[in-house]
C-alpha cells in the first residue's frame, strides 16, 4: 500500500537513487512524493524528525552528487598523504571544514540549495520553523559540515564495513590498521571508485579520519537511516 512506512521509505531511497544518478529531474519527482506523504504522518515530533533527517540526507547526496567527476584523476597516495598531515599540525576543525568548503566544485552549492528550496516549499509552513534557517544552512561551516558527512559515509565504508581490510585488520588490533599509508590508500581507493579523485577533498578526509582515529571515526560516524525506529526519540 502507498501509505505504509514501507512505501515511504523506498519513495524517499529512490529520491536519493536518482540524486546520486545525477539525474535531478526524477530524483526531485521523489522528493515530493516523500514530502507529500510524510506529511501525513499523525505525529507532530515523529513528521518533523523525518523531515529534518530526510532534508539533511537530500543535501549530503545532493553534494555527493557534485564530487562525482566525469572523468577519473589519479592521486598519488605520497602527495595526498603529505598534505593531510600538513592539514593535521596546521588546521583546527572548524579550518578543516572551512577548507572543505572551499575545496567543493562550483556547482555543489548551487545543487545543494536547488534541493532543499525544493524540499522546503513542500514542508507545512509550522513544520519548517524546526528546520535550520536558511543564513545558518548556507554558512560556510555548516556546508562544510554537509560535506564533511557526505565524505565519511562513502569513506566509513571503506574502513568500517566488516568486510574491509582496514576494519579486519582494526577488529583484530592488527597495527597495520593504524598505519596513516593504510588508511590513506583506502580512503583514496573508495574515493576513486565514486570517481571523487580531488587532492584537498581527499587530503581532508583522510586528515580527520586520521585526527579522530579508526575506532573513534568508526564507532561515531556510522551512517543514519532515513525511517527513524518507532522507540528513537532523538
Amino acid at each position: 500500500s502507498v501509505q505504509t512506512r514501507v512505501y515511504l521509505e523506498a519513495t524517499a531511497l529512490l529520491s536519493l537513487c536518482y540524486i546520486r544518478k545525477q539525474n535531478y529531474t526524477e530524483a526531485k519527482k521523489y522528493v515530493t512524493e516523500t514530502i507529500i506523504r510524510a506529511n501525513n504522518i499523525n505525529s507532530d515530533f515523529k513528521r518533523r524528525q523525518f523531515h529534518q533527517r530526510y532534508l539533511k540526507r537530500i543535501e549530503e547526496e545532493a553534494l555527493l552528487s557534485s564530487l562525482i567527476a566525469d572523468e577519473i584523476e589519479k592521486l598519488d597516495p605520497t602527495i595526498v598523504q603529505r598534505k593531510a598531515i600538513e592539514l593535521i599540525q596546521s588546521k583546527s576543525e572548524v579550518e578543516l571544514l572551512q577548507l572543505l568548503t572551499k575545496s567543493l566544485p562550483s556547482n555543489s552549492i548551487p545543487l545543494l540549495e536547488m534541493f532543499r528550496e525544493h524540499s522546503v516549499i513542500l514542508i507545512p509552513m509550522l513544520d519548517r520553523k524546526y528546520l535550520p534557517e536558511p543564513k545558518k544552512a548556507y554558512s560556510e561551516i555548516e556546508i562544510g559540515h554537509k560535506a564533511n558527512s557526505a565524505l565519511k559515509r562513502v569513506a566509513w565504508r571503506s574502513i568500517c564495513d566488516p568486510n574491509s581490510e582496514v576494519y579486519k585488520a582494526w577488529s583484530q588490533c592488527i597495527s597495520v590498521a593504524y598505519n596513516e599509508k593504510y588508511i590513506t590508500a583506502a580512503i583514496i581507493s573508495v574515493l576513486g571508485s565514486w570517481k571523487i579523485t580531488g587532492l584537498m577533498l581527499a587530503a581532508t578526509v583522510i586528515a580527520i579520519v586520521i585526527k579522530f582515529g579508526v575506532d573513534v571515526f568508526c564507532e561515531k560516524y556510522a551512517p543514519d537511516s532515513i525511517m527513524i525506529h518507532r522507540s528513537d526519540k532523538s
